[in-house]
């Protein structure tokens, strides 16, 4: 289940590895400073989590890739995004424990992958799948610490995306979800004030195809 190898732009590897910013700068929690990767379908997906926030990014090679699941070092990942900036044709090639990303006129990057056991993937799918579910009616605000919203900047940077589109979660303790263009997906866990009881839950059509994702992956 960890061999494949699959094609993609430097835009594209840029945006699969977008994820990173979400990922934890703990020292104490190193199973967490990585970037899951996975082939789903005809996708290639990356997740990340620090436990407060959570991204997930897909794009769509030339051709399917074999199945397979890697976690990939959070500092490796921005190497390999400082590295490929630009070119068509960025081979990704995961072998076993090794990662090797190689392009014409381009050094090749090789790299252990983590072995930290214990990276929540049942659990975050469990959530995944509920902050994708068409959220049930109700009033309520949520507040939001405004550094983790710059996390969500930083991608719309990448995506050239005008806008986030947020919505509130099903319950007020339930994480906000914010999605940027078709291939982008966030999670934001939100700090409650004692007694809010404003705000209003928004449809979020778009989410049905991670909806879809996610249920697919349980």
């Amino acid at each position: 289940m960890n061999t494949s190898t699959f094609t993609l732009s430097a835009g594209q590897l840029k945006e699969l590895l977008q994820p990173v910013h979400f990922a934890s700068t703990d020292p104490m929690l190193p199973v967490l400073s990585t970037v899951v990767l996975e082939a789903h379908g005809k996708h290639v997906r990356a997740m990340a989590t620090n436990r407060f926030v959570f991204g997930v990014a897909r794009v769509e090679p030339r051709e399917a890739p074999d199945p397979f699941r890697a976690q990939l070092r959070a500092d490796d990942a921005k190497q390999i995004i400082s590295t490929f900036k630009t070119g068509a044709a960025i081979t990704v090639e995961v072998d076993g424990d090794s990662l090797t990303v190689s392009a014409p006129e381009a050094p090749t990057l090789a790299f252990a992958l983590s072995k930290h056991e214990g990276w929540p993937y049942e659990g975050s799918m469990r959530i995944l799948r509920e902050a994708t579910a068409s959220a049930d009616t109700g009033t309520f605000s949520a507040s939001v610490d405004p550094k983790l919203l710059v996390l969500l900047q930083k991608v719309a940077s990448v995506h050239r995306a005008q806008t986030v589109k947020l919505r509130l979660g099903a319950t007020p303790r339930k994480p906000i979800v914010g999605t940027i263009g078709d291939d982008f997906f966030a999670l934001v866990m939100p700090r409650m004030p004692h007694g809010a009881d404003v705000g209003s839950p928004l449809p979020h059509p778009e989410l049905d195809s991670w909806h879809t994702d996610f249920e697919a992956a349980s």
